[in-house]
């Protein structure tokens, strides 16, 4: 092992955090809406992940500072904004750039927004 190889190996062993990994527990209970039930799948410090079941209309609202991925796992419906529709089906997936906008799904379907 040469002496650099044997430094870096040092530098690493430095910022390793030898602490136990211990999983956030978030508060899965279902949102109070009982017609587009939102549940909370991951938080960290890099984005939140939700999912949505959309039975009729259900309102997102988005960030100045982030954007959206809105992916389609289930159903089908619509999408709409300021100044956008689209038609959503299971498997579609949408990223919606940061900004206060109104985002609209209608329908019957289940997808999970990611905000980063």
């Amino acid at each position: 092992m040469t002496t650099i190889e044997k430094i870096n190996i040092e530098k690493a062993l430095d910022v390793l955090d030898y602490k136990k990994y211990v999983p956030q527990i978030l508060d899965n209970s279902d949102s109070e809406d009982i017609e587009n039930r939102q549940k909370l799948l991951a938080v960290c410090k890099y984005f939140t992940c939700e999912e949505i079941e959309v039975k009729d209309e259900t309102e997102l609202s988005q960030v100045e500072t982030s954007f959206t991925a809105i992916i389609c796992v289930d159903g089908h419906g619509h999408m709409k904004s300021n100044d956008h529709n689209a038609v959503v089906r299971e498997g579609d997936c949408f990223f919606l750039p940061a900004g206060n906008k109104k985002i609209v799904l209608e329908g019957r379907c289940k997808v999970l927004v990611v905000r980063v």
